[in-house]
């Protein structure tokens, strides 16, 4: 079951610079007695919500992708990607979820991939 929820939000794209950012921000309804607690799940027991994301391009080469989301817990993402040649990119993810005990909050990864 997902989450049932009415939004609203604005995406802004900078051509000059090759970035952009959106955010959201919404409001959950429905039965508290689903998984997922709709109603309830926002920021300080209240159904609202909040997200926001960037992408943004440095130089010609690294993409870098935050986005964070508040609502009764925290969640951050981090997404570096980097063109290392034509064929070689190598990825850096970073994950914390404020809904997990300190020692599983933090997830950290990476990818190094080829493309012919």
């Amino acid at each position: 079951m997902l989450m049932k929820y009415v939004g609203t939000g604005c995406l802004a794209y900078y051509q000059k610079s090759k970035s952009s950012h959106a955010c959201e921000l919404g409001m959950g309804f429905g039965d508290d007695k689903t998984a997922h607690k709709s109603a309830t799940a926002g920021i300080m027991g209240s159904p609202f919500f909040m997200r926001y994301g960037i992408n943004h391009q440095f130089g010609s080469h690294t993409l870098v992708k935050p986005s964070m989301t508040v609502a009764n817990h925290i969640a951050c993402d981090t997404d570096i990607e980097h063109k290392l040649d034509e064929h070689w990119t190598l990825n850096v993810h970073q994950h914390y979820d404020g809904r997990k005990a300190a020692a599983k909050a933090i997830h950290f990864g990476w990818s190094l991939n080829y493309e012919a």
